[in-house]
């Protein structure tokens, strides 16, 4: 039995991941933790361009207690790998941050592009929803990642610096949505029938309110329809009263409503009718690509 962790530094939350994999050949593996915990990097990033001592001593902090976990499954340092996105890459201190955290706790965390980034969290999940056109939406907190997925193959990937955090905010450029709009309209138009999934904490919520939390939901597909009637029922609420009516944490019930925003431009600007909610995000990449590296070294030796 081996254990495998990721770190996912984002612009709203940072999270811990934590997997077991029973069998060294095993491709299925059992989620033992899950930590997150809303630090919201990019709220201070996104408005300063930097971050704070103190936002800083509470993300080290925070680390700190992410490895005593990590401890407790005595994971090999090659079944770790802790990734920081848009916040940490827009922040002008953020990799002089992270090799603070790395100097005061052991613990190293990368700082990797927009576009891989979106590359993880397409490995992650393409194989799982059988269609030829798949494009790969990441909502975050800091930026949207695209990937456009075409029978194996990857034709586009971009991150667009428009995320939940920002449009909160309002700290983002109209003209990124734009851009957006015209790339996947350009992009889309030559493949017939392109399907979107979703990734992302927020999408899953949304997925299972608009299917009123029902656990014997087999295929994990929304219709553009039921989200826009989830979103313009959150939209006419308080955060206060999303919150009570649809059970949502406070960190969730701010973001979730410029999410479902983001994704219906994207819907919009491509036609589509449908999203595949898959429910694997960045960290459960992370955590594949761990797995798929001892297994061909396995099979190397």
């Amino acid at each position: 039995m081996e254990y495998f962790a990721a770190i996912d530094i984002g612009s709203n939350a940072v999270r811990l991941l934590v997997k077991r994999q029973d069998k060294p050949t095993s491709t299925q593996l059992g989620k033992v933790a899950l930590m997150r915990l809303p630090l919201r990097l990019g709220q201070e990033v996104f408005t300063t361009g930097s971050i704070s001592k103190k936002k800083a001593d509470d993300l080290c902090t925070l680390i700190k207690a992410f490895s005593l976990v990590m401890g407790l499954y005595d994971i090999k340092p090659e079944h770790f790998r802790g990734c920081a996105t848009a916040a940490m890459r827009e922040a002008t201190n953020g990799q002089s941050v992270l090799n603070d955290i790395y100097a005061r706790t052991g613990v190293r965390i990368e700082l990797i592009s927009g576009k891989e980034e979106a590359a993880i969290v397409r490995n992650v999940n393409w194989r799982r929803v059988n269609k030829s056109n798949l494009l790969f939406v990441d909502v975050g907190g800091g930026s949207t990642e695209i990937s456009l997925i075409c029978d194996g193959n990857t034709l586009f990937t971009q991150s667009y610096g428009i995320g939940t955090v920002r449009m909160i905010n309002g700290i983002f450029d109209e003209t990124v949505v734009s851009q957006l709009r015209l790339d996947l309209q350009a992009t889309c138009c030559l493949y017939g029938g392109v399907s979107i999934v979703g990734a992302g904490g927020n999408i899953n919520k949304l997925f299972s309110l608009t299917n009123h939390n029902d656990e014997e939901v087999i295929e994990r597909r929304m219709d553009v329809s039921a989200l826009r009637n989830i979103y313009n029922r959150l939209n006419k609420l308080t955060i206060a009263q999303r919150a009570e009516a649809f059970d949502l944490k406070p960190d969730r019930a701010d973001v979730i409503v410029p999410a479902a925003q983001i994704f219906l431009i994207i819907a919009d600007a491509i036609g589509a009718d449908t999203i595949e909610v898959p429910a694997l995000g960045l960290s459960d990449g992370i955590i594949e690509e761990l797995v798929n590296k001892r297994q061909d070294s396995i099979t190397q030796w």
